[in-house]
């Protein structure tokens, strides 16, 4: 191969990997192709590496033809710098577009936090809570249902009478539910129910202390306490 063969061949070849670049770089500025970084250095490391060779075959032609393959290689320089300009804008609109839709994730993913902590406060389980708690409220009203029918004890009040001894008194005792009169059992000596309301001491009474039960006068005989003492 003559010295013009190989410079017709190394232009050639410039040519063709400066088509390379630029068409890759074109799909990517203008039709949002991927771009192929390393398929582009790879060209852009040939292109460079075909330098020593040029300038090797510069040194044997005539001026003439070396000034003008030097102004041919200036102008291809100019274009390489340029699709390497292109690429590393390209690189650089590439991670600056990385790093905004990773901040738009990140503040998705923030949203998205939050929500899932509002739901789980006030979400389907907290409902069922509340549901829950008003369950509680009818049960409640059950409750009250119940106390509304049939009693199962005597409500005696107070629940505890504390006298002196030797020392005459009428205490006086509430006693509700089931059906009058009332008896009373467990009385100190000294001490007798009136079955009206009233604990009666006759001043005789001496310090002791005892449960005083009474009862109604219904055929299953209710039955409700309170507890008395003599100091």
């Amino acid at each position: 191969m003559d010295l013009a063969d190989e410079l017709r061949e190394i232009h050639r070849e410039q040519r063709r990997l400066y088509r390379e670049i630029r068409i890759a770089l074109e799909a990517h500025l203008f039709h949002a192709e991927p771009l192929e970084g390393l398929e582009l250095m790879s060209a852009l490391d040939t292109l460079t590496a075909l330098e020593p060779r040029l300038d090797a075959l510069l040194a044997l032609v005539p001026t003439d033809i070396a000034a003008a393959v030097a102004a041919q290689k200036a102008a291809d320089a100019a274009d390489v710098q340029a699709a390497q300009d292109a690429l590393a804008q390209a690189q650089a609109d590439a991670t600056t577009k990385e790093a905004s839709l990773q901040a738009v994730a990140d503040a998705l993913t923030t949203k998205v936090a939050a929500l899932e902590t509002a739901l789980g406060a006030q979400g389907p389980t907290g409902a069922t809570g509340a549901t829950g708690g008003a369950t509680g409220g009818t049960g409640a009203t059950g409750g009250a249902t119940g106390a509304t029918g049939p009693a199962t004890s005597l409500t005696v009040s107070p629940a505890s009478v504390v006298e002196a001894a030797g020392v005459a008194f009428t205490a006086p005792v509430s006693v509700a539910g089931g059906q009058s009169p009332y008896n009373a059992s467990g009385l100190l000596a000294g001490v007798s129910w009136d079955g009206s309301g009233n604990l009666i001491g006759d001043g005789t009474q001496q310090v002791g202390s005892s449960t005083v039960t009474f009862s109604d006068s219904s055929a299953s005989p209710l039955s409700g306490s309170l507890s008395l003492t003599i100091s």
